[in-house]
């Protein structure tokens, strides 16, 4: 059957087009498979454990980074900004002009977040979600980065 075109919009009804794939072997939205932190954490960890030696070191040094219990967005700002800093001084040769420079950059982001509260707090935004967004995020950087 040859798809029409509309003449109004020339464009082919969707009514008239072929079928391509049967209802029944879509997959449901509901395939009943639950996942635990625990089993993403161990899904993670094997992932970065295929990659290079220093790469799963460098996971596992930030994984193993203190998070409280109490936690908001901003303290998580803060924290992913330090983590910046901590591995730019580690990492990069820096003379000390440069290791001042970065330093007070940092501390010119950190007040910069810090200030975000204010608005955060004002509208009772849930720091759940904050970290869900981020999570995502995250996970698909690591698909786009490794290429996975």
């Amino acid at each position: 059957m040859q798809p029409t075109k509309s003449k109004e919009t020339d464009y082919i009804k969707v009514q008239d087009m072929d079928v391509t794939r049967p209802p029944e072997v879509l997959p449901s939205d509901d395939t009943g498979v639950q996942t635990t932190y625990n089993k993403l954490n161990k899904s993670v960890f094997q992932f970065f454990r295929e990659r290079e030696f220093q790469q799963f070191e460098s996971f596992k040094e930030g994984y193993n980074k203190t998070v409280s219990e109490d936690y908001n967005s901003i303290d998580l700002l803060c924290n992913l900004n330090d983590l910046v800093f901590d591995y730019i001084q580690q990492n990069q040769k820096l003379t000390p002009k440069d290791k001042i420079n970065l330093k007070n950059i940092t501390t010119g982001i950190q007040l910069i977040t810090k200030s975000y509260s204010q608005y955060i707090s004002s509208k009772g935004a849930d720091d759940k979600i904050f970290v869900a967004k981020l999570s995502g995020y995250i996970l698909k950087l690591l698909r786009n980065y490794y290429h996975d």
